[in-house]
């Protein structure tokens, strides 16, 4: 009696966990860490999923950018997938289909086209059935490297010089960091910064003391931006009794010179008396 006891058990122990392995489970989803902003043709994130063979007609599968709870793409078999809202109309191809997928799974993954800084931000993919639902997230960051990088210094005073770099047309917020010589700045910095048109304008200032500077000082700011392997930087050296002004880009990236308005000034500064 023990024995049957315990073989009923087991049956029924397996019974439970047949039962309790759903009919839907999202197994992985496939999105690009970090892409340059404008720099592909198109970008597939994709959800894969397994399905039980009695749940595959009622599947629904939908995909949500950042906190909208309304999803942006929704796809059931048997219809057409579609658009929902306005950011995503006309940047996706609702007729890419993944190769070697069933009727169930074909529309599962989103090909976004050309994307661009707005679409950078949190992904999610939901899969639902009348029993049974899973969803995953992930980021996926579309930069824009600086239009350029411009750092040069001016006097503050007779004893003092204000050291700025400038890196203009940035996403997301880049972090900036000036060294001169053998030294990086830890210390005490001003930063201002600008949104214009989803794009960063950012501006770190420094005062040096003059005494302090070895002749020939090479002045430089790089530039990181967050989540991403983009860094830059471009440099500037220090001249006792002048300014000069010179910029150098990393990464293969290659950045304008200042603006005319700024070279004067500090053509104009160069002139003084020191």
């Amino acid at each position: 009696m023990g024995v049957q006891s315990a073989e009923i058990c087991r049956l029924l122990c397996l019974s439970l966990i047949t039962s309790s392995i759903v009919g839907v489970e999202i197994k992985d989803m496939r999105v690009p860490q970090m892409i340059e902003s404008g720099s592909e043709s198109h970008v597939i994130l994709d959800c894969d999923y397994d399905l039980r063979d009695s749940e595959g007609t009622q599947v629904d599968v939908k995909w949500f950018f950042g906190n909208d709870p309304q999803p942006f793409f929704q796809w059931l078999p048997g219809r057409p997938p579609q658009t929902i809202g306005d950011l995503f109309k006309d940047r996706l191809d609702l007729s890419y289909e993944v190769a070697d997928s069933d009727q169930f799974r074909k529309h599962r993954a989103i090909k976004i086209l050309k994307p661009t800084t707005e679409l950078s931000g949190m992904y999610r993919c939901k899969v639902s059935s009348f029993v049974d639902e899973d969803f995953m997230q992930k980021p996926m960051i579309v930069y824009a490297p600086p239009r350029n990088i411009e750092i040069f210094y001016t006097r503050a005073d007779s004893r003092t010089l204000n050291l700025t770099c400038m890196a203009r047309g940035v996403f997301p917020k880049p972090d900036l960091e000036l060294s001169w010589g053998n030294r990086f700045d830890h210390g005490e910095t001003t930063t201002m910064t600008l949104e214009r048109d989803g794009l960063f304008d950012v501006s770190v200032h420094k005062i040096l003391v003059e005494a302090d500077l070895q002749p020939e000082t090479i002045f430089q700011c790089l530039l990181a931006i967050p989540g991403t392997s983009f860094s830059a930087k471009a440099d500037s050296m220090y001249l006792k009794g002048q300014v000069s002004y010179q910029v150098r880009a990393s990464s293969g990236h290659s950045f304008g010179t200042a603006s005319t308005s700024i070279l004067v000034a500090l053509l104009i500064l160069a002139l003084l008396p020191t």
